[in-house]
């Protein structure tokens, strides 16, 4: 069985495809309607069977049709057919009536092997298709076949056939605190989840790249101290503010004569957040600024370290009576491609494979826990491959198209497939 679907869960998004395609059709003044579906259409179809076990409250299935059709050229592959080969093609509806009026969600194909299927007919399904039914329990009990997850089904058959087990674990960690300190994944090291020698892949949004390299990300709160003195006697005071200034121009100069690093580009600096003062007529005692650097070698922490104290120095001579000191709140080295990794060798070749394309191989431009791996055990074998693009991250109105999550779970789990039965030898959980 293959269930093709035919609308995502934002039906209203796509009804101009699915009218284009045949499926439904569209009456000004009147509203939309699905028509007798032919099964012509070229979509892709989803080898997994999904939402056929539950429905969102408030919503119904209804039967369009049940037919004999010719297979087309998709599903007499899926299904090892001859082209053109007879199959029986069902046709459903899921509406919202949560309001007291059918609204269409989604219009769902499942293509069916006539053999195991006979003598399925609307009124068969009508008459047997009980209320809290699904389509797995109607199944079972009507033609006696249990429906499982066909990605799992190909595992267990090849495992029934030749023993063949995975020649690698695999593992799937969920870490909590990954936008700011990423003690999350700093826990998972401690307790042993990942060291060095794992193959470690996320899925942070990479705009269709293989991501292997990451900037540093070293953090500092600087404070500034001077003394307080009335407005109109600036000069019995010591200026917090204008210290902290010099020193923010201080570091932006030397920032700005950092060597470029080949990939990974120019070292970056951001001054986050700065508070200082009291009142406008009041000689401000206290500053503090803290930073945000992204650092490409060779510049690294202790660099960054001697152009702080070095900007200190500057503000502590320019405004007499200041006096300056910092916390290095995070240290996250650089991390740069490692040309020889096993991991990315067979992420690059699978990703070409499925998406017939030559994948780029870049760098992250912000921090991921693979990179806190990569830092802290040396591990070489460390990247992202993710759906969507990091520019409509943090967005009100942030999304992931779903053309990127098929792309990806498909090459996910052809990379899955070739590794972990993998015969190579190569290390790795």
């Amino acid at each position: 069985m293959l269930l093709h679907e035919v609308a995502g869960w934002n039906a209203s998004a796509r009804l101009g495809g699915l009218e284009d395609e045949g499926v439904i059709s569209r009456r000004e003044g009147s509203g939309t309607y699905v028509r007798t579906y032919k099964g012509t259409g070229n979509r892709n179809p989803f080898h997994i069977i999904s939402g056929l076990d539950s429905r969102p409250s408030g919503t119904r299935k209804e039967l369009v049709s049940i037919s004999t059709v010719a297979a087309p050229d998709f599903v007499a592959d899926a299904l090892g057919l001859p082209r053109k080969a007879p199959v029986i093609l069902m046709v459903r509806k899921l509406l919202d009536n949560e309001a007291g009026a059918d609204e269409l969600i989604t219009v769902d194909e499942s293509y069916l092997l006539p053999e195991r299927f006979a003598g399925l007919t609307p009124e068969r399904f009508t008459k047997g298709f009980l209320e809290d039914d699904t389509l797995y329990k109607f199944y079972d009990r009507e033609f006696g076949i249990v429906i499982i997850r066909q990605k799992c089904k190909v595992r267990f058959e090849r495992v029934a056939a030749d023993g063949a087990l995975p020649r690698r674990g695999f593992s799937l960690i969920c870490s909590v605190d990954e936008e700011d300190f990423m003690r999350g994944s700093e826990a998972a090291i401690d307790a042993g989840w990942v060291g060095s020698r794992e193959w470690v892949l996320d899925t942070e949004p990479t705009d269709g790249q293989i991501q292997v390299a990451h900037k540093g990300r070293t953090w500092f709160e600087i404070e500034m101290t001077g003394v307080t003195a009335h407005a109109s006697q600036p000069w019995k005071g010591a200026d917090a503010v204008a210290a902290m200034a010099e020193a923010v121009c201080a570091l932006r100069r030397a920032f700005a004569a950092l060597p470029v690093h080949d990939e990974l580009g120019p070292s970056t600096i951001t001054f986050g957040q700065i508070e200082g003062g009291y009142r406008p007529y009041v000689v401000p005692d206290r500053a503090k600024v803290w930073v945000d650097m992204r650092l490409t070698p060779p510049t690294d922490t202790a660099a960054a370290i001697n152009m702080v104290e070095h900007a200190i120095a500057v503000a502590e001579a320019t405004v007499p009576g200041c006096h300056g000191s910092y916390t290095v709140t995070g240290d996250r080295p650089a991390i740069e491609r490692d040309p020889a990794s096993p991991l990315l060798a067979a992420l690059k070749c699978t990703a070409d494979d499925v998406t017939g394309t030559d994948t780029t191989v870049g760098f992250f431009t912000g921090y991921t826990d693979t990179a806190v791996i990569a830092g802290k055990t040396g591990n070489r074998n460390c990247m992202s491959y993710g759906p969507s693009s990091l520019a409509l991250a943090h967005k009100p109105n942030e999304y992931v198209p779903h053309a990127d999550i098929v792309r990806c779970q498909q090459v996910l789990i052809a990379l899955a497939d070739n590794v972990l039965w993998d015969a190579s030898g190569q290390v790795g959980a």
